[in-house]
Parts: C-alpha cells; structure tokens; sequence
C-alpha cells in the first residue's frame, strides 16, 4: 500500500493533467471558432463570385441564353472547357500561388478545355503571381490553344494600340 505522501504527489500529478488537458480543450475549441469564423467569412465572396459569372453568362448570352458562348453555355456533356482560377490575396502566399499555377498549367494543357479566367480577388494587397508566371501561364495557353482571361487591372497589364 503506498504511504500517505505517494498518494499526495499522484493526486497532485492527476491534478495537474487534469489542468493540461483543459487548457487543451480550450485551445482546440478557440481554434475550432476560428475555422468556422474563417469559413463563414468566405461566404460572401463565393457567393459574389459565382454572381459575376452568372452576370458574365446572361450577359455573353445576351440575356436570353441563345447565342451564348460554348464556354459559358456548355455543350451538356460532363466535360471542362473553362477553368476559373482565384488565387489568394493574403501575404506569404506564393508557394500557394504557384501551386495554383502548376495545377492550372495541368488542367490547361487536357484537349477539353478551351479558356481559362485568372482572377486575384481583392487584390491591393500585391499577393499575386509574379510576372514570369503570369507569363509562363500565358504561354502555355497560347501553346495549348487555350483562351486566357486575365483580373488586368491587379496583375498591371498594360494595354497598347488600338
């Protein structure tokens, strides 16, 4: 049988991984309604995004869907032909910007897609590709065949002529 003062350290000992694993819940809970404020946050955004293409849709279409481009129209089968691609606006973003660019270039480069939207949503921030992967981008469209559509007003594309 242990004496008096081994059970005095083993109740002191439970007690205090009972204090540990309360902070721990605390801490996972703290970070659990940050995620949730996060998504929640997002929101917004997804649902202005997906209102600019259905505005960008009916307005190609002219309203009344006849005549719209096939790469907004669809053809009804399960097939990709315009790739939207947002990447992020947040600082310390460029490994996750240049994913976002390895994975387009993939995607660009299947026979079935046809045009491809680069969009740097609320953009001031200057988190976005650099130019030699916009460029490098670009490119391989221009190799593939595939229509490029650029946010130009954040990415600083210049247009001359007429």
């Amino acid at each position: 049988m242990p004496s008096l003062k081994e059970l005095k350290i083993r109740i002191g000992s439970v007690k205090s991984t009972q204090k540990i694993t309360k902070a721990k819940q605390m801490v996972a809970a703290a970070k659990l309604r940050k995620a949730q404020a996060a998504a929640e946050a997002a929101r917004p955004y997804s649902e202005r995004l997906e209102a600019v293409v259905a505005s960008l849709a009916t307005k190609i279409a002219g309203g009344s869907g006849e005549g719209a481009s096939p790469l907004l129209a669809g053809t009804g089968k399960d097939e990709v032909h315009l790739l939207v691609v947002a990447n992020s606006d947040r600082g310390l973003a460029g490994a996750f910007n240049a994913n976002i660019v390895k994975a387009a270039r993939a995607k660009a480069g299947k026979p079935a897609l046809k045009g491809l939207i680069l969009s740097s949503p609320a953009n001031p921030t200057g988190a976005m590709l650099s130019p030699d992967e916009l460029k490098a981008l670009c490119e391989h469209c221009d190799a593939t065949g595939v229509q490029f559509i650029s946010d130009e007003i954040y990415h600083g594309i210049v247009f001359t002529g007429a």
